[in-house]
């Protein structure tokens, strides 16, 4: 029998057991990056056709949010929060507390002005319309509507033509149905 061994007992390089090299091929790294170009591929349309909706609940909350802030703060501070819905998609909130008085109107030049809580615009593809006359709510400071006490209604509505609407009734309470 025949050993293929020097004669001083040690073994060559060659001859030494090798450890197994670990980590991935290019087959390998390949096949990964083309499963997840084709889950990409199915999921990103799925995602974009999701957009508008996320977007009109995401204004229906912000409205929402606002709303109670402001009825928050006229009972807080025992005066009048007012919002106003501009023409499209944009919103003021504030507490009509500055020295013109309480005239539903942001009077920012007076001194000290109006107390501005919030002034946004709806997500992209989303606009308001309304049921309240002028498009100016007001909460008194005991959180009621202002005026008449009725229910009112914001409705918004996106590029699909989905609709949200935030509620308000005659006792104040704010909700999205």
């Amino acid at each position: 029998m025949l050993i293929n061994t020097p004669l001083d007992g040690k073994m060559r390089v060659s001859q030494m057991p090798r450890k197994r090299e670990s980590g991935f091929t290019l087959i390998e790294m390949m096949i990964v990056v083309a499963v997840f170009a084709i889950m990409a591929t199915v999921a990103i349309p799925t995602f974009i056709s999701l957009l508008p909706g996320m977007r009109l609940n995401g204004s229906a909350r912000d409205i929402f949010v606002v709303m109670n802030q402001i009825r928050m703060r006229a009972v807080a501070k025992n005066t009048v929060g007012v919002i106003r819905f501009d023409t499209g998609n944009s919103w003021t909130a504030w507490v009509d507390d500055g020295l013109a008085g309480i005239n539903y109107w942001y009077d920012s030049n007076t001194t000290p002005p109006d107390t501005l809580i919030k002034s946004g615009t709806t997500e992209t593809g989303v606009t308001i319309s309304t049921d309240i006359p002028s498009n100016t709510f007001a909460f008194n400071s005991r959180g009621l509507p202002a005026g008449t006490p009725s229910a009112y209604t914001v409705t918004l509505t996106n590029t699909e033509g989905d609709t949200r609407i935030v509620q308000v009734n005659a006792l104040g309470i704010i909700k999205i149905p």
